[in-house]
């Protein structure tokens, strides 16, 4: 059986959206008739939820886990740079004492490190390898502040893994766009995007479009998602004060660096408008999204869409939420907005469009009769499981031939 190993430092049970995607992918690569190795670490992107797995896991007969030991980095950069330091060794000893491989799988984490070092691990092994961005780095991080001469070194590094690689998969146009910029043959660059990765206790059914027909309530507005620097958030806090006096309510649901600073901000203005919930479960952010949302808030720092495609999006379409999509209106998730009539677009960066736009529809949600099923639809054709499975199973095959 032909032998694919998957690297990336978080893994299911972790909580990143991707470790639970990359857990599906391995399940169904082991299905397809492949033998997987997965090459990991121990759960450390939310401790408070999950703090240890076993070292070594065989999920399946054709699917084994093997996790290295982690520091708890998630306050110190210097610890994030000895877990990084650290992965990347694990990686070259343990793919040492690996069989032959036909392919290697690395998803981008930043700082590019790890993609680096699996990108010369198949080389050694004479293997196909396959870089899989979740982002573009450091292109996504530049495109918020002036870049440094450590970016600069990053990104000739990145350039030069995308290069190598016999497969770039990204998740949208504009993510291929700026890959071509880098000097990457279009040939070798596939978009697949992701799906929502999450199994969601049977929900019942809801009248979707009740909810925006009734203009009587406040308009429920909700962030699921990473409350992270690149996700336009402080434009969304300001106008969340601004609107404070209006009928419109805001669920921030997640963990991120800008929490803090937004439940300081809750306290300091006194603000009943806004509720911060934290981490919670998958099934109840999908319960809440399904029973009360209007709208689901999908938001980016300006030049961030060309660099990444936000997972939440994925979410929302899946249990029906209309999008307020906060990017560029070229990009190809406005564009994809427009076409479906699945919500509405704002320019990123503007605070007083963004407080018109909610203040508007706060008052008449005509403009998102519908779109509830109609986000529905096209999750399923276009963004469910089974679609993604077969354009995977597709890629592989093809890469593994080569």
């Amino acid at each position: 059986m032909p032998h694919v190993i998957l690297v990336h430092r978080y893994f299911a049970p972790d909580t990143p959206p991707y470790a639970s995607i990359l857990r599906e992918l391995a399940e169904h690569f082991g299905t397809s008739g492949y033998e997987v190795t997965v090459l990991t670490c121990q759960p450390s992107y939310n401790r408070r939820v999950v703090r240890r797995a076993p070292r070594r896991e065989q999920l399946s007969p054709h699917v084994r886990v093997v996790r290295f030991p982690v520091l708890d980095d998630r306050a110190s950069s210097m610890l994030k740079t000895l877990n990084l330091v650290w992965f990347c060794l694990c990686l070259v000893v343990r793919v040492s004492r690996i069989g032959p491989a036909d392919v290697v799988m690395a998803a981008s984490t930043p700082p590019v490190a790890v993609a680096a070092t699996a990108a010369w691990l198949a080389r050694r092994k004479g293997a196909a390898f396959i870089y899989h961005k979740q982002d573009i780095y450091p292109e996504v991080v530049v495109r918020s502040r002036p870049p440094r001469l450590a970016h600069k070194v990053m990104r000739h590094v990145d350039a030069h893994t995308d290069r190598r690689a016999s497969k770039v998969v990204v998740l949208s146009r504009d993510m291929a766009r700026t890959t071509a910029l880098r000097g990457v043959k279009s040939e070798n660059v596939s978009v697949i995007n992701n799906f929502d990765p999450w199994q969601l206790d049977a929900l019942p059914d809801t009248d979707g479009d009740a909810a925006v027909e009734d203009t009587t309530g406040d308009l429920t507005v909700v962030f699921a998602g990473n409350l992270g620097r690149f996700q336009g958030l402080e434009e969304l806090f300001r106008a969340a004060v601004t609107l404070q006096a209006d009928p419109v309510r805001f669920h921030f649901f997640g963990d991120g660096p800008l929490r803090a600073e937004l439940e300081k901000l809750v306290a300091a203005e006194r603000l009943s408008n806004i509720e911060v919930h934290g981490y919670t479960d998958p099934s109840d952010v999908a319960r809440f999204l399904k029973d009360r949302a209007d709208l689901g808030i999908v938001s980016l720092t300006p030049g961030v869409i060309r660099c990444a495609y936000p997972s939440k999006t994925l979410s929302y379409l899946r249990n029906g939420t209309p999008i307020l999509a906060i990017v560029e209106g070229d990009s190809e998730l406005a564009g994809t907005v427009r076409a479906h009539r699945i919500g509405l677009q704002a320019e990123p960066g503007c605070v007083t469009e963004l407080v018109s736009v909610l203040r508007g529809l706060a008052h008449d949600r005509s403009q998102l009769v519908g779109a509830n099923e109609r986000a529905r639809e096209l999750y399923e054709h276009e963004f469910g499981r089974a679609r993604r499975m077969e354009q995977w199973s597709a890629l592989l095959m093809d890469t593994a031939v080569r």
